[in-house]
């Protein structure tokens, strides 16, 4: 509170902690000031007026996923991505010359995790293995077995590995709320998973577009000078 910590989402200042705050008379004074900065802005925005004062509360849920928003948001899904290395010319994939395309990894069917936290409830949501396979065949693996995921490469004429961090669970080297991640490397072996499926593919003379999906940084040196993945 000293520092400006106003509000904690947490479970810092419950009850037990905040009745020790207050009946210190030495620090008490902390609360009131951040009990008057809270309500400062509740009052700005309107908290203690009737609806027909306040024109957010006439905004109703037919302004949810219209044409203009769903623009907006594929707008921001689109500056957001970060093409890292494309030496080999491998993208933009051609759809007409594709027969089949290999979709691997544990991000590859995602849907929910793509939504971050602290979201609402989306009217669709695709995954990369949804929205490919909208244009050509394709094959899938999550690559918890490598050996089925590498299996995969002989019969396709594209491969495309969707690894990264999750937010779904608290795992090892994921990132969530209320965990602080110990390492920049991808968790679940998901580098040696790259390096078998880029071992088959350069064995087939094929190429692999690789995608990271994290919301946190990430080391992926070792994937981007990988000569095998395009």
């Amino acid at each position: 509170l000293g520092a400006g910590m106003d509000t904690d989402c947490g479970g810092f200042m419950d009850s037990k902690a905040m009745e020790k705050v207050i009946d210190d008379t030495k620090i008490s004074g902390l609360v009131d000031t951040a009990l008057i900065h809270l309500f400062k802005v509740q009052f700005r925005l309107g908290f203690a007026d009737p609806d027909s004062m306040v024109p957010f509360a006439q905004v109703g849920s037919e302004v949810v996923n219209t044409p203009a928003h769903q623009q907006l948001a594929r707008e921001a899904a689109e500056q957001s991505l970060v093409l890292l290395n494309n030496d080999k010319k491998n993208l933009p994939w051609k759809a007409s010359a594709l027969k089949t395309v290999a979709v691997i990894g544990r991000n590859a069917n995602a849907t929910a995790n793509m939504q971050g936290n602290y979201y609402g409830t989306a009217p669709y949501l695709i995954s990369p293995l949804d929205s490919i396979s909208k244009y050509v065949k394709t094959t899938f693996s999550d690559g918890s077995d490598v050996a089925a995921a590498t299996a995969l490469v002989a019969g396709a004429d594209a491969i495309v590995l969707v690894v990264g961090l999750t937010s779904e669970g608290q795992r090892p080297g994921d990132e969530t709320e209320g965990h602080d991640r110990t390492q920049l490397t991808l968790p679940d072996s998901q580098d040696a998973l790259i390096t078998a499926v880029v071992s088959a593919a350069a064995k087939a003379s094929k190429s692999v577009t690789l995608v990271s999906m994290n919301g946190g940084p990430l080391d992926l040196s070792a994937s981007k000078s990988n000569a095998g993945v395009g």
